[in-house]
C-alpha cells in the first residue's frame, strides 16, 4: 500500500470487482483510496511463489474465454470493454510491469 493511502478499515475484504459492482448499483464513482485498498487486498490473496507473466510469454486460450480489456492510447483516454478470446487464440505479453500486477499489457499473436 502506498504511503499516501489511509489504512483500510478492519476486516476490509473488497475486491476491485466488488467496488465496481457497488458503484454500478449506486451510480457512484470508484477511485482512491478504495481501489488501492482493494488492490492490496487482492495481492494478499496471491499465494507466495506465484509466477507472474513476463514480457514475451505467449498464452493460448484452451477454451473460449471472456476477458475484460482496456485500450491504451497516447492521449489522456482509456477505453475498454469485454470480449471473447476464442479457443486457440493467443496473446503475447508486451512488456514487464509491476510485480504482482493483476493485469498485463498484451497484443494479439
Amino acid at each position: 500500500m502506498s504511503n499516501q493511502t489511509p489504512p483500510a478499515p478492519p476486516g476490509w475484504n473488497k475486491t476491485i470487482k466488488d467496488l465496481f459492482e457497488e458503484a454500478n448499483k449506486s451510480a457512484s464513482a470508484v477511485g482512491p483510496p478504495e481501489v488501492d485498498r482493494a488492490r492490496d487486498y487482492e495481492r494478499r490473496l496471491i499465494p507466495a511463489g506465484t509466477r507472474f507473466p513476463k514480457k514475451g510469454d505467449v498464452y493460448e486460450a484452451a477454451e473460449d474465454l471472456q476477458v475484460d480489456y482496456l485500450t491504451s492510447w497516447a492521449a489522456p483516454f482509456t477505453g475498454g470493454g469485454t470480449g471473447t478470446l476464442k479457443r486457440g487464440e493467443r496473446v503475447i505479453v508486451d512488456q514487464d510491469i509491476l510485480l504482482q500486477a493483476h493485469s498485463r499489457l498484451c497484443e494479439a499473436d
